[in-house]
Parts: structure tokens; sequence; C-alpha cells
């Protein structure tokens, strides 16, 4: 399980999801860029994606929105030859810490 805390409310961060030329900038490791070929945001939705390295690397993706519930989930079906794999994005508001 990995967790993110961003410095965002969950519908700016939800929304930076929905709008692919926002996506692209920040999807996958750092360092990286995007294509999309196709970004059907919505259940049942296709994305196709090429992930391109820093260092000449691209990698093809492809994947199907299984869920998207506005401002605060979206689950995605990755496709791959290799592996299968299922992607939970749940945006939530992080509490606050205490003063120290």
């Amino acid at each position: 399980r990995t967790q993110r805390v961003l410095a965002h409310p969950p519908e700016a961060v939800f929304d930076a999801f929905v709008r692919p030329e926002v996506l692209a900038r920040w999807w996958g490791p750092a360092g990286f860029t995007n294509t999309f070929e196709v970004f059907e945001f919505r259940p049942g939705g296709r994305w196709k994606y090429v992930m391109h390295g820093p260092e000449a690397g691209h990698y093809a993706n492809e994947s199907v929105f299984r869920e998207v519930e506005a401002p605060s989930k979206v689950v995605i079906d990755h496709l791959s030859k290799l592996k299968r794999d299922r992607v939970l994005k749940k945006f939530t508001k992080a509490a606050k810490r205490a003063a120290e």
C-alpha cells in the first residue's frame, strides 16, 4: 500500500486527474512524460498511453477505468501482457497534525 499526502484538496486532485492535459504532466515517476492516445474518463472507459523515460525508454500502457466517483475515487485496471493489476486512487482530506 502506498499513500501520498498532497497539499491540495481532494477536489483539486480529482480535477487534475480528469483533465488529460494536466494528468499527462504529473502521471508516473519523476522525469517521465506521457503521450495519451485514448483517454475515456468514465467507468468502462479506455486509457491508452505511452510513458517516456528520461533516458529514452518508451513504455506502452493500457488501462480501463473501473470506477469514477467525483471527487474522491478512481479505480483503474492496468492491463499488461506481463501482469494485470488494479490501482485505487482515493482522494481524501488529510488530518492536520497536532502542534508538537
